[in-house]
């Protein structure tokens, strides 16, 4: 579980438009997201990978 919150933390931090666009985009032809939505997928991947790196480090 550790590894994938790694993962999909990495992943929304370096590729917030990408998240986006498969949290939301996909469902919605021509669609943008807003400098908030960006802002939100990086805040939300920096936790999950905090949260996972702490996991792994306490864990061991």
């Amino acid at each position: 579980m550790t590894f994938f919150l790694v993962i999909i933390g990495l992943f929304n931090l370096l590729a917030p438009r990408a998240a986006w666009y498969l949290e939301i985009g996909w469902k919605i032809k021509d669609s943008e997201p807003s400098d908030g939505a960006i802002i939100i997928h990086r805040v939300f991947g920096a936790i999950l990978l905090a949260i996972g790196l702490l996991k792994f480090l306490l864990h061991r």
